[in-house]
């Protein structure tokens, strides 16, 4: 479908009458979007930029030109310019949410070192305030590199990816958080000596190791594991299904929400997404035999430390 042209697709929950009103509304609030961007001098422009202009337009009204059908229904009879208008409203509000947010994140976020996480804060606290929500809502207002343990859907675009995006990362730093940096530090040398270079999530090392030790019914916040512990665990999978092993780590993830922080639900959805990654990549490592390249060891740190294994 080409966006720009206002097709709408076909849909027995509307009439052929009620489509072609709709496209006649779009690409009128098109031409009306074209003569803004040329300041009134033309509405001929090049096929990208109309189809980048009719995206922006789709996510301000809350149109996906690639969804049902059926839900363009509550558009059939309404003016979209009014439309458009409480469209912008609500992405104000939303950017005003977002601004605040990044400002908050980087007061907050330890300085780890890691220059994918600095990138992409930085990235976002320059974009917001540069986000072009006339012409180009659509587009998500940073250059974000770091990835997260569990990912912001694709779907999701302009600001409201870019809030989903924060609302994630800050639900990672507070689980960072519930332990001592010194150990998280430790356990990323352990990982990479070059973890401050790549985009690597910090997290999902010390995530990882706190369910191992959770199963291991041992304390979480030590985040060290021994190589005795290493080998109980391969032993233990190793007579396991993937799905039992499954069930193991979406347990301690339950059990290790309550230790850290029980009254936080967005910690405990994050640990259970970080349980269903972990496990399968567990259960393959164990039937290796090793599970060196997925519970780290401490490594030596870069900076002048004293970090007991107690």
């Amino acid at each position: 479908m080409k966006i720009h042209d206002g097709n709408l697709p076909a849909s027995s929950a509307l009439t052929d009458t009620q489509v072609a009103v709709l496209k006649a509304d779009l690409m009128a609030l098109l031409r009306e979007q074209a003569r803004r961007y040329t300041l009134h001098a033309s509405t001929s422009l090049p096929q990208e930029t109309l189809e980048e202009l009719m995206a922006s337009l789709c996510y301000t009204l809350g149109i996906n030109p690639s969804g049902d059908p059926a839900l363009l229904k509550p558009f059939v009879g309404k003016n979209l310019f009014s439309l458009y208008s409480e469209g912008k409203k609500r992405l104000e509000q939303r950017v005003r949410q977002a601004r605040r947010t990044i400002r908050q994140l980087c007061q907050c976020v330890p300085d780890m070192g890691n220059a994918a996480l600095r990138h992409t804060l930085s990235s976002l606290l320059f974009l917001l305030d540069r986000y072009d929500m006339r012409f180009f809502a659509h587009r998500i207002p940073g250059e974000i590199v770091y990835p997260l343990i569990s990912p912001v859907p694709e779907t999701l675009l302009g600001v409201d990816y870019a809030l989903a995006y924060m609302d994630e990362l800050a639900t990672e730093i507070r689980l960072t958080s519930c332990f001592a940096q010194h150990r998280c530090l430790s356990l990323l040398d352990g990982m990479s000596s070059r973890w401050r270079d790549l985009p690597l999530n910090i997290t999902r090392p010390a995530a990882e190791n706190a369910l191992a030790l959770t199963v291991l019914q041992d304390n979480p916040r030590r985040l060290y594991l021994t190589d005795e512990q290493r080998r109980s665990l391969v032993l233990l999978m190793q007579r396991m299904t993937q799905g039992q092993v499954l069930r193991l780590f979406t347990q301690a993830a339950d059990t290790l929400s309550a230790c850290l922080a029980p009254e936080d639900p967005s910690l405990h959805i994050l640990l259970h997404a970080a349980a269903k990654d972990l496990a399968p990549r567990a259960r393959t490592a164990a039937v290796s035999g090793t599970l060196s390249h997925v519970f780290f060891s401490f490594g030596v740190p870069a900076g002048p430390t004293s970090c007991s294994m107690d």
